[in-house]
């Protein structure tokens, strides 16, 4: 999976990444005959970034007859992170709910083994079970060589690109080691005279995607949640 880019409201750039705790597939196709299919990770919850708005939220995308937006949030996806975003209506579109919702589905896209209703399911023991009347999807999880979420950025002339990927637990591991290097800046006894503007957790997200040279703020500020779930900062908040 790789994080999907969207454009809205006449030309607003947006990222869409694949959910952190991908949980039930939607089959895309239900073809007659046992096959793998592309299928979707819904309902799940996807986070995305608008760099340019200073943008972050999340939604859950789910699936009715059609694929839909449940629930939509603006700002800190991480109860650490600041809200520095004032939004209103001309940000809140059918558009960018239609954009984000085609973004998500192609964040969210995966490959699975489709049995179609009533067919004989194999396990590893050589036993057989029933698909049933709906039939049923075995999700084919991505080798680790699968390349998800590659940066996209060119960093030479001939157009090569970077080949890292952006939710390898070691990039964002330098993530974090960038983003203490910025906290240290900001609270070192020269920092005045360094002539850096590190005053907000935003400000220092963008020192961390500028000092990366690879990766957008809004990737930055993904990675740096995962990096709280999984432990590689220490929380803020004090223990009573």
């Amino acid at each position: 999976m790789d994080q999907s880019r969207f454009t809205f409201n006449g030309g607003v750039l947006g990222e869409v990444y694949p959910p952190l705790d991908p949980g039930p597939i939607f089959a895309v196709q239900r073809p007659e005959h046992q096959c793998e299919i592309d299928a979707i990770f819904c309902p799940a919850t996807y986070v995305f970034s608008v760099d340019s708005l200073n943008i972050t939220g999340s939604f859950e995308l789910n699936y009715d007859g059609e694929f839909y937006i449940v629930e939509l949030n603006i700002g800190a996806i991480h109860p650490l992170h600041e809200n520095l975003t004032r939004v209103d209506e001309r940000l809140l579109t059918k558009d960018l709910y239609r954009k984000l919702t085609i973004a998500a589905q192609e964040a969210g896209r995966t490959r699975a083994l489709w049995y179609p209703p009533n067919t004989q399911i194999p396990d590893s023991s050589g036993s057989f079970a029933k698909a049933g009347e709906y039939g049923f999807l075995k999700h084919l999880p991505e080798p680790p060589s699968g390349g998800r979420g590659k940066s996209r950025k060119v960093i030479d002339k001939d157009g090569t690109r970077h080949t890292r990927v952006w939710n390898d637990l070691a990039e964002i591991q330098l993530t974090v080691n960038l983003m203490n290097e910025a906290e240290k800046k900001y609270r070192a006894s020269n920092y005045q005279e360094q002539k850096l503007d590190l005053s907000t957790k935003a400000k220092r997200e963008q020192w961390v995607a500028d000092a990366s040279n690879i990766w957008s703020v809004g990737t930055v500020h993904v990675q740096l949640a995962i990096a709280r779930k999984e432990g590689l900062i220490k929380s803020g908040r004090k223990k009573k």
